[in-house]
């Protein structure tokens, strides 16, 4: 969220809560819907006119082994006056151990 937007409403949905926020100037810029676990179900940014111009949603929760990991969703879907995408997540491990000497910088030579 931008730093001037502030929360301008919030109202629970059936199954969960929309939050709306706004700029400085009260012009409705985003609207978060939240499940009734609390886990983001959609993004939705809005145009100057107050359409949608384009949405995020999240689905398909689950528990990952680290016990201080939010939920996590393993299916986003994307869509915009342009297009859509779905992007479907299997085998998710956060954060985990890497060999030291996975990733080598090297320097060009002359540089």
């Amino acid at each position: 969220l931008e730093p001037d937007w502030r929360r301008s409403g919030a109202w629970a949905t059936a199954d969960g809560v929309r939050v709306a926020f706004a700029d400085a100037a009260g012009q409705p810029q985003r609207l978060l819907e939240f499940g009734v676990g609390g886990e983001l179900r959609a993004n939705v940014q809005l145009g100057e006119d107050g359409s949608v111009s384009w949405e995020a949603e999240y689905d398909d929760y689950v528990d990952l082994d680290d016990p201080e990991a939010a939920r996590f969703a393993r299916s986003i879907a994307v869509s915009s006056e342009t297009g859509r995408a779905r992007i479907t997540l299997r085998n998710v491990t956060l954060n985990p151990t890497l060999p030291a000497d996975l990733f080598r910088l090297s320097a060009p030579e002359g540089g």
